[in-house]
């Protein structure tokens, strides 16, 4: 059996075509445009809020300067043609919008942004391993190890220093901003039979979520190893997308169940208290 799947995640299909512009038309509520490589047709509104001219956007930022809601009525196309492989369009409001290459090819990266590859792995799979010097000094590995969480879910990082509390300067030099919870920025793990937390025995923890009790959890955590004198004790880390594919395509109900059903979740100490009573797809 294969260890790894990819999937495409983020906003997928609908791409433009690529190419310039070599005919344009106005019909049916759309603008037909058609590329070299392809067709699309557009809805005014949409081709409207992506007019690219310093008069709607600010150049250095791309924020939008034109609003819609600034013009007395809908966009509408007044007239559209074809100049040397762009489309320019003449609005109801008398706007003129300029489509070329440059325009198209901004566009094309904007509505690509967040799209990546995850893969879907199991026990067979081995998930990529940085240095710990080479990710603070060097920016490629360093861009490569963001890749490899954003498409894995998790790495390995090793050579770390071993002093407490470097955690977070690791974490500072990655440029990841870090989030407080009730436990601290940093939660120190050690083996004392009488602390409150199950993490502080010598007991075997299964796979798990940390932090449900939040309505909304940290999007990330680090596990970092400063002394083990113990045996044995390996750390598991499981795809939950993974283990979510196979359940749905087994006990689809099941699925079905777990996205609907509100699971509260709880987590206390003398200090602090939190609970979350509405968590869905989190047990």
């Amino acid at each position: 059996m294969d260890s790894v799947r990819e999937i495409e995640m983020g906003p997928v299909g609908g791409q433009l075509p690529g190419g310039d512009v070599v005919a344009a038309t106005v019909g049916d509520g759309r603008v037909i445009v058609e590329f070299t490589e392809g067709s699309a047709a557009l809805l005014p509104d949409w081709l409207r809020d992506n007019c690219l001219c310093d008069q709607c956007r600010i150049v250095q930022t791309d924020e939008r300067r034109w609003q819609p809601w600034t013009e007395p009525h809908i966009p509408a196309v007044k007239a559209v043609e074809v100049v040397d492989g762009r489309m320019e369009v003449e609005w109801n409001g008398g706007h003129r919008s300029v489509y070329g290459r440059p325009q198209w090819d901004k566009i094309r990266v904007t509505g690509s942004r967040g799209r990546w590859t995850a893969r879907l792995w199991n026990s067979a799979y081995e998930i990529e391993r940085y240095d710990h010097d080479h990710c603070i000094a060097d920016v490629i590995t360093r861009r490569d190890m963001f890749e490899a969480l954003r498409r894995d879910g998790a790495v390995v990082v090793t050579g770390s220093p071993t002093e407490p509390g470097t955690v977070i300067s690791l974490l500072q030099s990655l440029g990841i901003t870090l989030r407080d919870s009730s436990l601290g920025l940093i939660f120190d793990v050690k083996l004392d039979p009488a602390g409150y937390n199950i993490a502080f025995t010598a007991e075997e923890v299964p796979p798990h979520n940390d932090n449900a009790q939040y309505s909304y959890p940290p999007s990330g955590q680090v596990l970092a190893m400063l002394v083990n004198e113990a045996q044995g004790g390996n750390s598991v880390i499981v795809d939950g997308w993974s283990v979510l594919e196979k359940l749905n395509s087994r006990h689809p109900d099941a699925v079905d169940v777990l996205s609907r059903v509100e699971v509260g979740f709880r987590q206390y100490s003398t200090d602090a208290d939190a609970f979350n009573p509405r968590s869905v797809g989190r047990a």
